[in-house]
């Protein structure tokens, strides 16, 4: 964790992306902002999102989490909006970080997430079963652990949706229960395997080749 926020502004980067989600809500309201500028210790300027619904849910006072991918590492803070304005341009100030959660991608194979996505359970034929909300809690190119308020067991079929840290949404990846663990919160706490041939695993090794070569 970046504690110093001088050395914490390494996260940030004029036209560089952001990933906001409100605390607390589903992946449905993720927004993309691009950087406009910070002042340490202060604010983070960002676009306004292009969105109906940006006005009444960028609100002063709402707490977001906050990610972002800049030269090979993953960033992740919490903040929230001190400021919208909406003329010249529609523009909002975030409060700058105390802390900031910093992973450099391209040395590890697995990496920490906390990605609100959806889990279908699948029968043998690919049918639909069952869908609830889950959290990915770490990911890697072969799969990824999760939780889930739903009944599986090991060797389990289903499918999984998700974005990843750089904003790319991953629809519905066909995966395989590979363990399971003992879980008080959650019915389900596991880890999933894709499968190796699916459309979806290519936008997974694709956000890991770029990482491994340091870019965004």
């Amino acid at each position: 964790m970046v504690r110093d926020q001088e050395k914490g502004a390494e996260a940030f980067a004029v036209g560089a992306r952001i990933h906001l989600q409100p605390a607390g809500a589903p992946s449905a309201d993720r927004y993309d902002v691009a950087v406009r500028g910070w002042d340490v210790g202060r604010f983070i300027l960002t676009d306004m999102p292009n969105d109906k619904k940006a006005v009444e849910t960028f609100k002063v006072g709402t707490e977001w989490v906050a990610r972002s991918i800049l030269l090979g590492k993953a960033y992740g803070f919490r903040t929230e909006v001190i400021r919208a304005q909406f003329d010249p341009r529609p523009l909002v100030f975030m409060r700058y970080p105390e802390s900031i959660e910093a992973l450099t991608i391209r040395k590890h194979e697995r990496i920490s997430t906390f990605v609100i996505g959806s889990l279908s359970s699948l029968e043998e034929t690919g049918k639909v079963l069952d869908t609830v909300e889950c959290v990915v809690r770490d990911l890697s190119r072969g799969g990824c652990l999760t939780e889930a308020d739903i009944d599986l067991s090991v060797g389990d079929k289903v499918a999984l949706t998700f974005v990843l840290p750089n904003g790319e949404r991953v629809e519905n990846i066909p995966a395989q229960v590979r363990n399971t663990r003992p879980s008080e919160e959650k019915r389900f706490t596991g880890g999933l395997m894709f499968s190796e041939d699916a459309d979806q695993k290519r936008i997974v090794d694709s956000f890991f080749d770029r990482m491994a070569g340091g870019q965004r």
